[in-house]
């Protein structure tokens, strides 16, 4: 009896000693977790050295979002640029969508387009999108729905399901390429499963138009 009494015990005070030692540990976590999220964006760049690309382009983040700091469209415009200079496709692709918007610097779509390009052209998929509604709509310059066909293609292909839908788009109607409904629901498929609404719907939509035909 005695023997079961101190196990009783010797279990309660170990048990005890562990939920203070997790308690201290989850304390120490949430005071780091405090104090990394109460660093300024000066002590960010006193960490990385003025020519880094990336810091550039996340500070401009920053400054376009307002994360930490105070939303400042003129300031991230200005970090944007300087990361861009470097061939940051992130940073390119933001600082067309400045240029094309009117934020943080007057718009200029002719700089628009040149910096979509630049990003478009290294391979990213936003950036193709993005190129690809400027010619199929023809914002800033001649309308061209061969290049927005190329442009949505080549970000389809890397899996964007915003492009992938609007190549569909242009399939089913047969705009600036032979109308072919299996090309279409192809691409309509593809956003479809990334959970795409508009791709759902337009696929939908086709099924019964096909089905009646």
């Amino acid at each position: 009896m005695k023997n079961f009494i101190f196990n009783i015990t010797l279990f309660l005070i170990l048990g005890g000693l562990f939920a203070c030692a997790f308690q201290e540990e989850a304390l120490k976590a949430t005071a780091t977790k405090s104090s990394l999220s109460e660093q300024s964006v000066d002590d960010v760049w006193k960490t990385t050295k003025p020519e880094n690309a990336n810091a550039q382009f996340l500070l401009g983040l920053q400054y376009y979002s307002g994360k930490g700091v105070t939303q400042n469209y003129q300031e991230a415009f200005n970090w944007f640029y300087k990361s861009a200079q470097q061939g940051h496709l992130e940073a390119q692709n933001y600082l067309a969508g400045m240029y094309y918007r009117g934020k943080g610097v007057s718009q200029n779509q002719s700089e628009a387009v040149k910096w979509y390009r630049q990003s478009a052209e290294q391979g990213l998929a936003k950036a193709q999108y993005n190129l690809g509604i400027i010619y199929e709509n023809g914002y800033g310059v001649p309308q061209n729905l061969a290049e927005a066909i190329k442009w949505y293609r080549q970000a389809a292909q890397q899996g964007h399901a915003k492009a992938q839908n609007n190549l569909g788009v242009l399939y089913h109607r047969g705009k600036g390429v032979k109308q072919d409904y299996q090309e279409a629901a192809k691409w309509y498929r593809q956003a479809a499963q990334q959970g795409d609404i508009e791709a759902q719907h337009n696929l939908e939509v086709m099924s019964g138009t096909t089905q009646n035909n």
